[in-house]
């Protein structure tokens, strides 16, 4: 609810469809690797390190806790890509790094969206 209402639910439903899409493909990748993927959420929440928020979290919390859960995504998919880098998985690589680049847009994104009007990010 509130004023961010159509603005946040645009992006949140964009962003979880495209989760979606990214967890069949990744799971496709596991099976053509002949590994068995984990496939029900029960099993997702025990290897994860990211928690369920609260339904009543505010706007502006619920976009910090996503750019929080980007970054550990971001760090979890550097470590898939050294891993397949030392397997010589090219495939696993070139997928994962474009979902690296995807996330880091979309978390520059919510960060800008979440700024006052005249800041600016620190000078490169």
């Amino acid at each position: 609810v509130g004023h961010n209402f159509f603005d946040l639910h645009v992006k949140f439903e964009d962003m979880y469809e495209d989760a979606k899409t990214k967890i069949d493909e990744i799971a496709e990748r596991i099976l053509t690797l002949r590994f068995q993927p984990t496939s029900n959420f029960t099993d997702y929440l025990k290897m994860s390190n990211m928690k369920e928020s609260s339904a009543d979290t505010k706007d502006l919390e619920m976009v910090k806790i996503l750019l929080d859960d980007h970054g550990k995504l971001l760090k979890q998919m550097r470590i898939v890509v050294e891993t397949a880098d030392k397997a010589g998985d090219e495939g696993t690589i070139d997928m994962i790094g474009g979902y690296i680049g995807h996330i880091e847009k979309v978390s520059w994104m919510l960060d800008a969206w979440s700024m006052k009007s005249g800041d600016n990010h620190p000078e490169a």
